[in-house]
């Protein structure tokens, strides 16, 4: 399965939106490919995960949150390349930043309810671990953070599959 094959059941899961990258199958936005392959030469580490370059190429960014009641129980964010749009995050956010060891994190995904953030992403210093690294902050302040699955799709899959069970692994 591929990033375009899997996205559609991402944005299901919830009140979903992404954007359109300049290889977006329906809505293709040329003007993002100067910004992507800047951004990919920024970060060559990304390279490594054809599946991420393919998202960042097709959608640029995306979001979901699932309603409960009057509240939102969880949301994800995929934070990307586009600043002109409130229901993405972009890059150029605050906290969105390769952190002081390198990680450079691509997927955020709040549970409301159990108070548990995860984020996901890439050791992009050189000579960095590959694959996809999982961060999980609890509620009770404690932190851990390892290696979680080989690629960016293998996630997605893995998300799609799960849905809200993934803030339980």
């Amino acid at each position: 399965m591929t990033v375009r094959d899997l996205m559609p059941r991402f944005l299901a899961l919830g009140e979903g939106h992404a954007g359109c990258g300049p290889d977006h199958p329906d809505t293709p936005a040329p003007k993002l490919l100067s910004r992507v392959e800047a951004f990919l030469a920024e970060h060559p580490a990304l390279l490594g995960d054809p599946s991420y370059v393919e998202f960042l190429r097709t959608y640029a960014a995306a979001s979901i949150s699932v309603p409960d009641e009057d509240d939102e129980r969880w949301v994800a964010w995929l934070p990307g390349l586009i600043e002109d749009d409130w229901e993405l995050i972009p890059f150029t956010l605050e906290g969105y930043e390769v952190d002081p060891d390198g990680f450079f994190m691509v997927a955020q995904l709040f549970h409301q309810v159990s108070k548990v953030n995860l984020e996901l992403g890439y050791y992009v210093a050189a000579g960095g671990p590959s694959g996809l690294y999982r961060s999980v902050d609890r509620a009770d302040g404690s932190k851990t953070r390892g290696w979680y699955c080989e690629s960016f799709v293998a996630w997605l899959r893995r998300f799609v599959e799960l849905g809200e069970a993934v803030f339980e692994e």
